[in-house]
């Protein structure tokens, strides 16, 4: 997932708290923080897939905050030396991290857990419909195939 240009994966650590856990997730200081734009959560019902979404301008910080995700990235920008490749990793409960997502990258996520997953985006601008590409998830483009996994 790292390998596609750009696209930083920094794991995260669950610490244990009275009654619960807290999950740091992106820092001001943090040598990888850009800035702020906007948070917000996207819940995604058990074997759900939300795809495909790319920005212009804006770069996501994702992590899991519930359940399980599996995330996958294509790369469609022109000129970039990992143009046409696609990757996936999981991510959530046992496998926190923090993936960044610059402009240009297609993302798609599927709920791999059993229960809803809720997936925290702490993106650099705030949200503007004319800043993004939608693409359906079977779109041949990219070519990825959503079905045949197991939560």
């Amino acid at each position: 997932m790292s390998d596609l240009q750009g696209v930083q994966v920094v794991p995260l650590r669950r610490l244990a708290a009275a009654g619960g856990w807290v999950l740091p997730v992106l820092r001001a200081d943090a040598p990888h923080f850009r800035k702020f734009g906007e948070a917000y959560i996207s819940a995604v019902a058990p074997g759900a897939v939300k795809a495909w979404v790319r920005h212009r301008l804006q770069t996501q910080n994702y992590a899991v905050v519930q359940g399980r995700l599996r995330l996958v990235l294509h790369d469609g920008r022109d000129g970039s030396p990992t143009r046409g490749l696609t990757r996936e990793t999981a991510l959530g409960e046992g496998s926190d991290s923090l993936v960044i997502v610059p402009p240009g990258i297609w993302s798609g996520f599927q709920c791999l857990s059993e229960r809803e997953a809720l997936l925290l985006n702490l993106a650099t601008e705030p949200h503007d419909d004319h800043e993004q590409e939608r693409r359906d998830p079977s779109d041949a483009a990219i070519g990825f195939n959503w079905a045949g996994l197991q939560p």
